[in-house]
């Protein structure tokens, strides 16, 4: 008897201190819930300041400019000229690549997904980032299903599309074809985009995607000038998007690298 209370005594004790211990948990979360939102909001509010006040010395720098450029038309003036332009661009490329960036990573743009044309999507965004390299007199081979349909947001995806093409476009020798080839199975959607570029070595394919890091390719002694952001938001927009953006190269002839991105589908 007195055995049996001394038990349910000590049962009472751990059930309780259980208890309280999962009470404190549950608070602890919910403290933390709220301070991620706070923390959420401040960052939104912080990238908005910051975007409205780069965005004014960015826009009077290019007023200038401009009329620099009518004013300074003999080298090496004209020369500076130019320089600062392409200079001003790189800035302002930057500026707006980190805002999205950082848009997408703290979960401030939600995701508005509807059905699209995955043909006309990469179409339409190949023609256009093409357009941007005529000197390179560039083929894009396209290859599949015409009436693919995709479940995605159609703004982002769009972005993300474009930023993998002029990748492949910045690297493409001159002449050079890109392919764009899309499929479908049961389960998903499977876009790739690949270039005859010189390659990227297997040590650095890991680092493409990360912010800021620009690969140096095999075979070039000028690489593009790049701001080493649009590969990091692509890849951001299709995690977010609940799919994945792999990259495969090789430097070995016949030279390539290849982006490959997968949407699941039924993935709302």
């Amino acid at each position: 008897m007195w055995e049996e209370k001394l038990s349910r005594r000590c049962q009472e004790g751990v059930v309780g201190r259980l208890e309280s211990h999962l009470l404190e948990c549950v608070h602890i979360l919910g403290q933390r819930e709220v301070s991620h939102h706070a923390e959420q909001r401040y960052l939104k509010e912080m990238m908005t300041d910051i975007s409205h006040q780069i965005k004014t010395p960015l826009a009077s720098l290019q007023v200038f400019l401009d009329i620099f450029e009518k004013e300074l038309t003999k080298p090496p003036m004209s020369d500076m000229v130019v320089q600062a332009r392409r200079q001003a661009d790189r800035i302002h490329r930057l500026v707006m690549g980190l805002l999205k960036l950082t848009q997408l990573e703290s979960g401030m743009l939600p995701m508005e997904k509807e059905v699209c044309n995955l043909e006309m999507m990469l179409r339409e965004c190949g023609q256009l980032v093409a357009d941007g390299f005529p000197d390179k007199k560039l083929q894009i081979h396209y290859q599949g299903a015409h009436d693919c349909r995709v479940w995605c947001e159609r703004e982002w995806m769009t972005e993300a599309f474009q930023n993998l093409i002029k990748n492949c476009c910045e690297y493409s020798p001159q002449g050079g074809t890109l392919q764009i080839l899309w499929s479908e199975t049961q389960m998903a959607h499977i876009v790739q985009i690949s270039d005859q570029g010189p390659g990227i070595e297997q040590s650095e394919l890991p680092k493409i995607f990360n912010r800021f890091y620009r690969v140096h390719r095999s075979g070039q002694e000028n690489s593009p000038e790049g701001i080493g952001i649009g590969l990091a938001l692509a890849k951001e927009i299709v995690e977010r998007q609940g799919g994945t953006l792999v990259a495969y190269s090789s430097i070995e002839a016949p030279s390539f690298t290849r982006f490959e991105i997968t949407l699941l589908k039924n993935v709302h």
